[in-house]
């Protein structure tokens, strides 16, 4: 049985790493053809260097900035 002296000094560390864990809510938007996503199938997502997220779709690629999605299809190169 651990001593009160022990219980007592480690108790609030314990505590605030209890705390801690909780962290910020996982927020998670779906994004589709109405939203202006190229197709609703998306095979591939990444992040490029400049903050932008591009969706691999069977109908092109669709760049995000936040905001808005714009599309690029073989037909517009």
């Amino acid at each position: 049985m651990p001593s009160k002296k022990y219980i007592a000094r480690w108790l609030p560390v314990f505590l605030l790493l209890a705390l801690s864990s909780y962290g910020q809510g996982l927020f998670i938007r779906n994004y589709n053809v109405k939203d202006g996503l190229a197709n609703a199938t998306v095979y591939a997502a990444v992040q490029d260097r400049d903050g932008f997220i591009w969706f691999a779709t069977p109908t092109g690629v669709s760049k995000f900035d936040g905001k808005r999605f714009r599309n690029y299809t073989k037909k517009t190169g």
